[in-house]
């Protein structure tokens, strides 16, 4: 039903996600730029293999999961606001700021 109301606009995102997708996935994924629930729902209109979504999808967000949990275990054993502000919890917070930068970095360089 989709395909058949918008189906020049899906042929070509089509198309690109033949040649790029995998990339493409990965790089939403990495940089969170579109809600992870948009990124779903879009990709269920393509023609991407479930298979591949599935990978692409555990391997581009496993970074920024270990990242969330680490913060959130460096925040819960702050004890006063000097901890806060050790060492370790910053360090934390800034590999959270640093990852999309990253990514966005090595999206650059593979195209």
């Amino acid at each position: 039903r989709v395909e058949a109301r918008w189906g020049e606009r899906l042929r070509t995102m089509n198309l690109g996600l033949q040649r790029d997708g995998v990339l493409y996935l990965l790089s939403l994924r990495l940089l969170p730029v579109i809600p992870f629930v948009a990124v779903n729902l879009l990709s269920g209109l393509t023609r991407v293999p479930t298979g591949t979504f599935f990978l692409v999808s555990a391997l581009g967000m496993l970074p920024a999961t270990v990242l969330y949990v680490n913060a959130g275990v460096q925040l819960a054993q702050a004890e006063s606001l000097q901890s806060l502000l050790s060492a370790q919890t910053l360090a934390a917070l800034a590999l959270l700021g640093v990852l999309p930068l990253v990514a966005a970095r090595l999206r650059k360089k593979s195209v």
